[in-house]
């Protein structure tokens, strides 16, 4: 997993996932005033430099997750990810959603999500709406 604070051991048939402190979630940022606004002008600001940790850290993250252990985070939202401005990097936490499948919704009529094709394209929905959420004022 290339992640800065995820270890995964392959501990027989379960994976177990080990993680380290990472920062407060974005939820928390997002509800306070202040922090939410340096945030959203990190984020709109033309480098794109915030951009290109959360595309490192979060999605390729939650990517490498499903091809190295068949597992998809199920949960990907502001509340479960982390940033950490002193380190300069976000985080996936809470991996108690954590599954081999994903549960049947709406947005994935017709695709099979009991394959890697079907995580992944799971996993890539969530994230494209936290992007959106971020993008929103």
């Amino acid at each position: 997993i290339k992640h800065p604070y995820i270890c995964v051991m392959n501990l027989g048939c379960a994976a177990v996932f080990l993680m380290s402190n990472s920062g407060r979630s974005l939820q928390d940022i997002m509800n306070d005033s202040s922090e939410a606004d340096t945030f959203r002008r990190e984020w709109n600001s033309n480098t794109g430099d915030i951009r290109s940790i959360f595309c490192r850290d979060i999605g390729l993250s939650a990517l490498n997750l499903i091809e190295a252990t068949h597992h998809a985070h199920n949960d990907v939202r502001l509340f479960n990810i982390a940033w950490s401005t002193e380190k300069r990097s976000f985080c996936l936490i809470d991996f108690d959603n954590c599954t081999r499948q994903v549960t049947e919704c709406n947005i994935l009529k017709g695709i099979r999500t009991d394959t890697l094709m079907g995580l992944m394209i799971f996993t890539v929905a969530q994230i494209a709406m936290i992007v959106w959420l971020l993008d929103s004022e």
